[in-house]
């Protein structure tokens, strides 16, 4: 029981430490599939950037 207190720990806090450094990019790769995929609209997600058209000037369509 011991040591598979201690390999948890371990992989926890490696896991941790991937998640930070992949998270990001993970989440990206899945917003531009779901967008390639048409699940959700680029445009409504811009959209709901607070101030986004103030910011940029224009509205993609």
């Amino acid at each position: 029981m011991q040591s598979g207190k201690i390999f948890s720990q371990k992989y926890l806090s490696l896991n941790l430490e991937v998640t930070a450094s992949l998270g990001f990019t993970f989440l990206s790769q899945l917003l531009e599939l779901m967008i390639d995929l048409e699940v959700i609209s680029p445009t409504a997600l811009l959209l709901s950037i607070p101030d986004f058209r103030d910011n940029y000037g224009f509205v993609l369509v």
